[in-house]
């Protein structure tokens, strides 16, 4: 992009060279012909920049959703041996041990479903 930027001036320059040709009718065929060229060819160079880089975002999303996708499902299936291991109820400390951990899990839940 920033070498289409550069490269604008050097666009102008031509532009006005050819407008002062086509103003001092010289060569008014040739100057048209090129001058309608030039901007055809500058179109279609901003045109195919600009879809290239919105397959690029599109893409840079993509792998961001799969990055996320992959870190959420690490998260879960750490998390899914609180939920399928029977509890102990042998002690009331672990009782409450066993509340604790859920609730932690519970807040872990919460901040997980806003981050994905």
């Amino acid at each position: 992009k920033s070498e289409m930027e550069t490269r604008q001036t050097n666009r102008d320059e031509c532009d006005a060279l050819g407008n002062a040709l086509l103003d001092a009718h010289e060569f008014v065929d040739i100057v048209r012909e090129k001058l309608g060229q030039v901007e055809a060819v500058w179109e279609c160079l901003y045109k195919d920049w600009n879809e290239t880089l919105e397959e690029l975002e599109i893409m840079l999303e993509a792998h961001k959703f799969a990055r996320d996708a992959a870190a959420a499902n690490i998260w879960i299936n750490n998390q899914s041996s609180n939920l399928t291991e029977p509890p102990e109820t042998t002690t009331l400390d672990h009782i409450e041990a066993l509340l604790r951990k859920f609730e932690n899990f519970e807040r872990a839940i919460q901040a997980q479903s806003e981050r994905f």
